[in-house]
């Protein structure tokens, strides 16, 4: 979203300097996910798609902070979630992991209902937030 909101602001020129820097964000994440992936397989892929895209993310976030820098009334910070929300984010991770360990604690017995009703779980988990 946040480059979206770049690549239709940005100028050509901006354009242009951003996808030059995409290029070389490609090239780094080639080369930590070969050096990641030959020491921790899967979870190495895993780790430089994060690193890949938070240094995106970042680069996004700059830009929009510059580009909002004179406008007073807008914040990334007003972007954030509330405390509410967060909380109830944390409640229903804590309520879904529950949930797995009371569905799949024996895991020879999950079967389709006990996998409809995590889901279920879940869906409910959902509706609250």
């Amino acid at each position: 979203v946040t480059e979206a909101f770049v690549h239709a602001v940005a100028s050509d020129e901006e354009v242009r300097r951003k996808n030059v820097l995409l290029l070389w964000f490609s090239a780094f994440y080639l080369l930590v996910s070969v050096g990641l992936v030959t020491t921790l397989d899967t979870i190495g892929l895993i780790l430089a798609n994060c690193l890949n895209m938070g240094l995106r993310v970042t680069h996004s976030l700059l830009f929009i902070h510059t580009f909002f820098e004179e406008e007073k009334t807008f914040s990334l910070r007003n972007c954030l979630p509330s405390p509410t929300v967060l909380v109830m984010f944390a409640l229903s991770a804590a309520v879904t992991r529950l949930s797995a360990g009371i569905f799949f604690a024996d895991p020879t017995n999950g079967g389709i209902w006990e996998a409809v009703a995590h889901v279920a779980v879940g869906g409910l988990c959902l509706s609250g937030v």
